[in-house]
């Protein structure tokens, strides 16, 4: 727990660094969007597993994968424009998904980013809120999607096992 205390502390005292954010309400709201972004990625991923032909519902740039996961990736005026640019930013684009395959899960994307807000000013605050422990992680992703993989994998072992025990060919060697 004071691992947890200590993140989000450091998380809080670089986004008072941060002209934009002024209160812990904004530095929650920022924070809130965030962690969204990060937790649909992480469960997209998975899905992507566990799913035949899942597709995220956000546009590949917008995948948390895509551009925030690299510490050294987009950072300063570049990352500000992508985040807020009024016409194809993230949050333009976030604000007005629509996606007829999948429409509730747009519609929860459109709902969280319709009451959000990017308080933060500098690209450079907020890429290193960005690359902060807690955003970056990807030790439970990986184990979790790992431990989907090698399940679904030992399942598919077992059917196929199983067709090919039942079929004549094999039957027919077995006598």
């Amino acid at each position: 727990m004071s691992n947890i205390t200590s993140i989000v502390k450091n998380i809080r005292n670089i986004m008072r660094q941060d002209r934009g954010v002024s209160g812990d309400a904004q530095r929650l709201e920022q924070l809130g969007w965030l962690l969204f972004l990060k937790i649909l990625d992480d469960k997209d991923q998975e899905l992507e597993l566990i799913r035949d032909g899942y597709n995220s519902v956000l546009p590949e740039k917008f995948q948390w994968r895509n551009w925030a996961t690299d510490p050294e990736g987009i950072t300063g005026p570049e990352l500000m424009i992508f985040i807020d640019h009024p016409l194809n930013g993230l949050f333009a684009t976030l604000k007005s998904l629509h996606v007829p395959e999948a429409p509730l899960r747009a519609m929860l994307v459109r709902e969280v980013f319709d009451g959000s807000n990017n308080y933060m000013k500098s690209g450079y605050e907020l890429r290193k809120v960005i690359s902060s422990t807690v955003l970056t992680s990807t030790t439970a992703t990986t184990a979790t999607s790992s431990a989907l993989f090698t399940s679904r994998f030992s399942s598919s072992c077992e059917t196929l096992a199983t067709r090919a025990s039942t079929t004549p060919l094999a039957l027919s060697r077995s006598s």
